[in-house]
């Protein structure tokens, strides 16, 4: 089966981060968040991939190659300019002779049931069928309404609670009947969500909703980006860490070098080469990238360090994202921080 990736945005809200790397490559408990979908896409036998790629798309595809060391193969689609996502799906048409046609996005981190979904969608027979997650707060989402039978009757876009018909987000992961695709022009860069969803019902064809439980989170910005660390070393997420557990909640790579006098609060993950002094205090919810060094007397809580941070002596880190190969001299709360 087919799939196809969306991988050509910037990342704007987790600047200054991004300006190192395309959200895709974020790393998400020392791993870029793109690694769990390609292996959660392979588990559930979507093994031909087409990835559009713009902001530093070069860093994606060379990172990944072909695909096969997870388990898929991988084609590239370089864009000269973003398109929007119904825009690159259109560009892709081609590389989809039969559907249903799952589109995903290459930042959102989960562990939906694609089986599930897919039996869902065919079951229904419907003409396409969007994932939806549970929320809370449904001014930070577009949301669908559904009637009795499952069935998409509209949406609302990042309205108060006091206004939603509905707290069923809108995940932005997809199943496309291939004949829908016709629908979208070929020239403009139209998104999914303004034109192609409108267009379906319009048109009156079967849009149906797929309300899942399943772990969902797109790492945009850095409170969900922090969270989603914690997430997953708390197993909120059926994933594979690259770090196995030495403790409960606490995993430690074998070439990292933490200090008898060191304090480690679960759950945290210390990765490769990394070395903790006497008097630090590292977690909970913290993830050092390899390479990093912690100096005596600092604490890093509920931070997440890219590799080869250094964070100085006496230093408090707490709530932050910290770039790769930064020297940390000032202690921080709730900030982004650039790398070297």
């Amino acid at each position: 089966m087919r799939a196809m990736i969306l991988a050509a945005g910037v990342g704007a809200r987790l600047h200054p981060l991004t300006s190192q790397l395309p959200k895709p490559m974020v790393p998400v408990a020392n791993r870029p968040v793109m690694a769990y979908l390609l292996e959660l896409l392979a588990a559930h036998g979507f093994k031909e991939l087409w990835v559009n790629l713009h902001y530093l798309g070069d860093k994606i595809e060379q990172h990944f190659g072909d695909g096969s060391a997870f388990g898929v193969s991988i084609h590239w689609q370089p864009e000269e300019r973003l398109y929007g996502d119904a825009g690159s799906l259109k560009r892709a048409a081609g590389f989809f002779q039969e559907g249903p046609v799952l589109v995903i996005g290459g930042d959102d981190l989960t562990d939906l049931d694609l089986t599930a979904f897919l039996a869902h969608h065919r079951d229904n027979r419907a003409d396409a069928t969007i994932a939806l997650s549970p929320v809370e707060e449904t001014s930070q989402y577009g949301v669908a309404v559904l009637d009795e039978r499952g069935v998409v009757v509209g949406f609302q876009e990042k309205v108060p609670l006091s206004e939603a018909k509905s707290k069923l987000a809108n995940t932005g992961i997809y199943l496309f009947n291939r004949e829908l695709l016709d629908l979208i022009p070929a020239e403009g860069a139209p998104l999914l969500g303004r034109f192609l969803l409108p267009e379906i019902l319009r048109l009156g064809k079967k849009l149906c909703g797929y309300p899942t439980s399943a772990y969902w989170r797109d790492v945009g910005d850095l409170e969900v980006y922090r969270q989603s660390q914690s997430d997953l070393l708390r197993g909120r997420m059926q994933c594979r860490l690259p770090v196995a557990e030495s403790s409960a909640g606490v995993c430690i790579a074998s070439t990292a070098q933490v200090a008898a006098g060191a304090r480690i609060k679960a759950p945290v993950l210390i990765g490769e080469e990394c070395v903790v002094a006497e008097g630090a205090c590292i977690g909970p919810d913290t993830v050092l990238g390899d390479g990093c060094r912690i100096d005596a007397g600092a604490r890093v809580a509920s931070t997440v360090l890219w590799s080869g941070v250094r964070v100085a002596e006496g230093v408090q880190l707490e709530s932050c994202a910290v770039g790769s190969g930064a020297t940390v001299a000032q202690s921080h709360e709730g900030q982004i921080l650039a790398g070297g």
